[in-house]
């Protein structure tokens, strides 16, 4: 019977925590519900606000701000989401005012603080807006050890064609791993001809040669490749089919012969992307060169030429229909079924 009271106590002290925990979640259900609904509202005002701006085609003017300085992180939310919709002139110059008025002074001093989102509110910005005098902070922002903020300041360094910036990312492409290396290869991707010009002046540096001509055979740049002919030439296969492939999307004045060449090395990765862009060149009938790959030892390079035989109308749809030769008729079939 002793031990009755002090059970009565310890029951009461576990009632009395168990209603002040309920209390707790209830205030913090509450404060987070006004939160969440004072947010949307002011994501309504700013995002009307600057809506109509466009639509009137008006410049950004402070005094008829409706928010305030203080909303920093919903204003940078808001120009983060208008900024992957819209695209344009109007939209770009609106931006670009709106966030030196109200975002880039904040993000310069953030992008010093020791608090890491802090840095990424900084990193941020300058992916949506930047000056030439940022580089210095954008430079340190992408050796942060967070990805979170290594990656958006690689945007700020594209956008602001950076040649140091460039080269870290590519630096950053061969030293970092998995889906990081997509990041930024998609982020050089998206770069100006200006990028693609610090890149051809990156690419006399070894180290960096190979993951540079990696991308130019990702997109169509729009302008000569110069240095691509020694490479179309070199002894190493890898560098040799890393040429080829750029040469796909940006063909120099006398391809061709380089294609042609291709089709017949002794690498096999080599001879399917020569065969490939082959199909380029039609025009200079290649298709004894694409009947013997037919007979290739390696499905791939026989698929490939069946691919661009197929391509070629009705010779090319002539010589796939004559096939004989087991290897090359299979081959054939695949194309004319599935290429």
């Amino acid at each position: 019977m002793t031990y009755l009271p002090l059970l009565i106590n310890f029951l009461a002290a576990e009632v009395s925590i168990l209603l002040f925990l309920i209390i707790v979640i209830l205030i913090h259900r509450l404060i987070l519900y006004f939160k969440v609904k004072f947010s949307r509202k002011r994501n309504a005002i700013l995002s009307q606000f600057f809506l109509n701006l466009l639509e009137k085609n008006t410049p950004f003017d402070i005094n008829n701000y409706p928010g305030k300085k203080s909303w920093k992180k919903l204003t940078l939310e808001i120009f983060e989401a208008f900024d992957r919709r819209l695209k344009g002139d109007e939209w770009v110059s609106l931006k670009n005012k709106a966030c030196e008025v109200l975002l880039l002074d904040t993000a310069r001093k953030w992008a010093k603080s020791i608090f890491w989102l802090k840095r990424n509110f900084a990193a941020r910005v300058f992916a949506i807006y930047c000056l030439p005098i940022d580089e210095p902070l954008i430079l340190k922002l992408m050796d942060d050890h967070k990805f979170l903020i290594r990656s958006p300041a690689s945007l700020a360094a594209i956008h602001l064609e950076s040649s140091h910036g460039v080269e870290k990312i590519l630096h950053a492409i061969s030293d970092e791993y998995g889906f990081a290396q997509f990041f930024y290869r998609d982020a050089l991707l998206s770069g100006s001809t200006k990028v693609l010009e610090i890149m051809t002046q990156l690419a006399t540096n070894p180290i960096l040669h190979k993951t540079i001509l990696d991308i130019l055979g990702s997109k169509s740049w729009g302008k000569t490749i110069l240095f691509l002919k020694n490479d179309l030439i070199s002894s190493d296969p890898e560098i040799h089919y890393l040429a080829l492939r750029a040469l796909i999307r940006n063909l120099l004045p006398d391809s061709y012969p380089y294609f042609h060449a291709a089709a017949t090395n002794e690498n096999p990765k080599i001879r399917a992307v020569g065969i490939e862009g082959l199909s380029l060149f039609l025009g200079e009938n290649p298709w004894e060169v694409l009947e013997k790959a037919l007979q290739d030892p390696v499905w791939a390079v026989r698929v490939e030429a069946g691919k661009t035989l197929k391509s070629g109308g009705e010779k090319g749809l002539e010589i796939l229909k004559r096939q004989e030769n087991p290897i090359a008729k299979e081959a054939a079939n695949y194309a004319l079924v599935f290429g």
